[in-house]
């Protein structure tokens, strides 16, 4: 499961901790946490995957990849000449959809 990139519309603190605008505070963190309890379905992406291998999503910038428009970690993008790709569209994802 993740969050659709139209999620971070859903409030003010749900941009700032998908975009990783700041650290928050112990009382946004709970706010936070019943917002995504409290979300509709339609700002969620539910896949069943197969993990290939741990991840490190470590608090690095956001970046979105040109071609799928997902929001990445810095950690997971590729750079190269026509700018940035996450790593599901570059055919090195850390996953891999299972079809049903």
């Amino acid at each position: 499961m993740a969050l659709r990139d139209e999620a971070n519309k859903f409030s003010d603190l749900m941009n700032k901790w998908m975009m990783r605008l700041g650290k928050l505070s112990h009382e946004e963190e709970d706010e936070l946490g019943a917002q995504l309890l409290e979300m509709d379905e339609r700002y969620l992406l539910i896949q069943d995957v197969l993990m290939k291998r741990a991840s490190n999503f470590e608090k690095s910038a956001i970046s979105k990849c040109i071609k799928c428009g997902e929001f990445v970690p810095e950690s997971l993008v590729v750079r190269n000449d026509d700018g940035v790709h996450c790593r599901a569209c570059e055919g090195t994802a850390y996953y891999e959809l299972q079809r049903a």
